[in-house]
């Protein structure tokens, strides 16, 4: 659901938390460890498991990183790679 602001609050019914079993569970980045994640994330993309590619919204020269970040017409949740040629 993303990260909420400091202020903001959250309602919720306490019976169907108790009658469902259900949990409320922090989580930042997905609770991801990247020394744990990475390699197997890589692994199952060298295997065609998973399409980082896909994932990939734009590719862009650090020449150009300024530019892109100040772009009013990109759309929030780009996600772009930048590469150093």
């Amino acid at each position: 659901m993303g990260i909420g602001h400091p202020t903001s609050t959250v309602h919720f019914n306490a019976f169907e938390l108790a009658m469902d079993a259900k949990t409320v569970v922090g989580s930042i980045h997905g609770s991801g460890k990247p020394r744990r994640d990475f390699a197997r994330i890589l692994e199952l993309w060298r295997l065609g498991r998973i399409d980082l590619e896909g994932l990939i919204s734009a590719r862009i020269p650090f020449d150009d990183l300024e530019t892109v970040v100040t772009a009013e017409e990109s759309p929030p949740g780009f996600r772009h790679v930048i590469h150093f040629d």
